[in-house]
């Protein structure tokens, strides 16, 4: 048997060594609890920005489609400016980079309609990088197969169809939404 001051001096600092990996490791450990975290926020934050862009378009296109349906039966492209022919040289009016549709007098801002200032007095847009915009364009008349299956406008059956596309932004101008419908008077 050896004596205790032998085994003392036998030991080289194991316990040292054992320890700092171990701290090594719950540091590697905690730095990637860290990142995923912080990358999960960033997830979190992108999602809820996508989300307000949409919901901005959305609130746009209800908009458009409202002042349609208050303007009656009646095509409106002859008298209001803001309605659009569907394409230039075939190309879809909302789809035509060279046009720059949403940075010109034809993009009505939300929650404007065509020929009115936008009354943002009953909507808080200020979480918005910029207030949503919509377009109007005319598709033109279009015959229904019967008198009664478009309301019997006038002597003969027609609709008017018209696309609406409404741009929203988020939080950021990196989140952009577009939505679009097609509304038809019967």
């Amino acid at each position: 048997m050896k004596p205790l001051n032998t085994i003392a001096l036998t030991e080289q600092g194991m316990t040292l060594v054992i320890s700092l990996i171990f701290l090594l490791v719950l540091t590697i450990i905690g730095i990637s609890a860290m990142s995923t975290s912080s990358l999960q926020e960033k997830m979190a934050g992108n999602m809820k920005d996508k989300a307000l862009s949409f919901q901005a378009a959305e609130s746009a296109l209800i908009t458009a489609e409202g002042w349609l349906k208050q303007q009656g039966k009646t095509p409106r492209a002859q008298t209001t400016p803001q309605i659009l022919s569907p394409s230039v040289n075939g190309t879809p009016v909302w789809r035509d980079t060279n046009l720059d549709i949403w940075n010109s007098a034809n993009a009505i801002k939300h929650p404007g309609t065509p020929g009115q200032p936008a009354n943002t007095g009953i909507f808080d847009l200020s979480y918005l990088s910029d207030s949503p915009q919509y377009i109007v364009e005319d598709m033109g008349p279009l015959a229904c197969e019967s008198k009664s299956g478009c309301g019997g406008y006038g002597g003969t059956p027609q609709r008017f169809m018209y696309r609406i596309t409404a741009r929203g932004q988020g939080g950021t101008a990196n989140a952009v939404s577009l939505t679009q419908s097609t509304f038809a008077w019967y």
